[in-house]
């Protein structure tokens, strides 16, 4: 390696970098991608060394009743921005020590955030429009003008508080 970064694309879920290889795994608004974040987790601990740290910052859903309105308008949020669903923070500190991390700290962060979730969810009335044209015409498909009613659901499913936006700290053991 000739600089000090090296960028590679590869699954996060399965990488080909030896064990033990990192001091830092961060995760920003990406484990949410993740099907199963355990799969996440169990890569995470292999590729850090002995007392390395992970970090992740992302959204997590708070518990919702199974076919509840409020599970409706997650869902919704999920399927138009492509995720399969948000781990519930309990049960992600949960997988966390299952993968073997300890020293899980988890904050809070949602009031950081909030200030970009209210613009997106502006944005949204002018944005859903333009992008509804433009589907007409060509330029984008249903999955892009789709993803423009996230910033809608998002934050109506924040109003009701269905998610938190947390990072969360944990060590893997020396």
């Amino acid at each position: 390696m000739n600089g000090r970064v090296d960028f590679q694309k590869q699954n996060y879920l399965a990488t080909s970098f030896e064990d033990g290889t990192f001091d830092v795994v961060w995760a920003i608004e990406s484990v949410c991608y993740a099907k199963d974040k355990l799969d996440f987790l169990k890569e995470a601990y292999r590729v850090l060394k002995p007392g390395g740290r992970l970090i992740v910052a992302d959204f997590f859903a708070e518990p919702t009743a199974p076919g509840s309105s409020e599970e409706k308008l997650l869902d919704k949020w999920t399927n138009t921005w492509a995720i399969d669903s948000y781990a519930l923070t309990d049960v992600f500190h949960e997988k966390s020590k299952k993968a073997g991390f300890s020293e899980i700290v988890i904050r809070d962060a949602t009031q950081n955030v909030l200030p970009s979730i209210k613009r997106l969810y502006r944005s949204f009335f002018p944005g859903v429009l333009v992008t509804t044209v433009s589907q007409t015409f060509g330029f984008r498909n249903k999955v892009q003008t789709a993803n423009t009613w996230s910033t809608y659901y998002q934050y109506k499913a924040y109003k009701k508080g269905l998610w938190k936006y947390n990072i969360i700290s944990a060590i893997k053991p020396k």
